[in-house]
């Protein structure tokens, strides 16, 4: 195996709230390599509880596990990224924010059950739109092979 230089290795943490996400994800700053699915009736049941579950986090500001960003270069020099790790957390953000789906099974707050985003109080809606998200961005600087080691060590494989 090749032998990478670690002082290439760049993953920049940070903390962006929902607005800034939900900005950068309308506006395709942040993409998805498989695109999120939009047609929440094609999901199960489980998967929609999942992504209520995701947002009862937010509502209970509980501190969920980072995302992964690859940081590159996109059209007109501007800076796009890549989801790495967070894709879950993501769409149910983007089917929340875009009222695609009623939440299910929610522990602390059921009487959202059957509700979406926008028939939440502005309190609750402030709540979701403010959330710090902890991310963490893999430099546009390194090389793409010290990336794909990256994401392999993220997803696990680190060998």
């Amino acid at each position: 195996m090749d032998k990478l230089n670690a002082n290439e290795f760049r993953c920049d943490p940070a903390t962006w709230d929902t607005s800034k996400i939900w900005e950068y994800l309308k506006t395709d700053v942040i993409k998805f390599n498989s695109g999120i699915p939009l047609f929440t009736e094609l999901l199960s049941h489980e998967i929609k509880a999942e992504a209520s579950g995701i947002i009862e986090n937010m509502l209970i500001r509980l501190p969920m596990p980072c995302i992964y960003l690859s940081e590159k270069i996109g059209d007109n020099d501007g800076i796009i990224y890549e989801c790495v790790d967070g894709f879950k957390r993501l769409t149910a953000l983007w089917w929340c924010m875009h009222n695609i789906f009623e939440f299910t099974h929610m522990k602390y707050y059921p009487e959202f059950d059957g509700l979406t985003y926008k028939d939440l109080g502005r309190q609750f809606q402030r709540r979701i739109e403010q959330y710090p998200w902890s991310v963490n961005i893999l430099s546009c600087q390194m090389s793409d092979k010290a990336k794909e080691d990256a994401i392999r060590r993220i997803e696990g494989n680190n060998f």
